[in-house]
């Protein structure tokens, strides 16, 4: 299981560009994620992590909700484009919660891959 952490911020999509608040948190050397779940223009649902260990990105996914999971930079476009309507939400880990979703992540991204029947490597 994935930690939740302790909210400390949510934005609106468009509201602060999602690429404003990443280069922010890095800054900070924030230990954390940046979540952002939104539906796209063509009313896809879409919810995505950007995990940060002391400013450091440490992992970066994508779920297109039911249908498949992008990585990495795939997923980072995707959620710094800044397109549809949702939600952005900034959580803060303390350093056993990090530990705990740099191992729990990878198992659940397998896990909902084989969900939805999608290859295991990144696409």
């Amino acid at each position: 299981m994935v930690p939740r952490g302790r909210d400390i911020g949510h934005f609106k999509i468009g509201e602060k560009k999602t690429k404003t608040i990443l280069k922010d948190l890095e800054k900070k050397k924030f230990t954390g994620y940046l979540r952002v779940t939104r539906r796209t223009e063509d009313g896809k649902l879409e919810d995505g992590y950007i995990l940060f260990r002391e400013g450091e990105i440490v992992l970066s996914y994508l779920e297109e909700v039911g249908s498949r999971v992008f990585e990495e930079k795939d997923a980072m476009e995707r959620m710094l484009s800044d397109k549809g309507d949702g939600i952005i939400t900034i959580s803060e880990y303390s350093d056993m919660e990090v530990e705990i979703a740099m191992e729990s992540l990878p198992k659940l991204l397998e896990e909902t891959k084989s969900k939805i029947g999608q290859r295991t490597e990144s696409e």
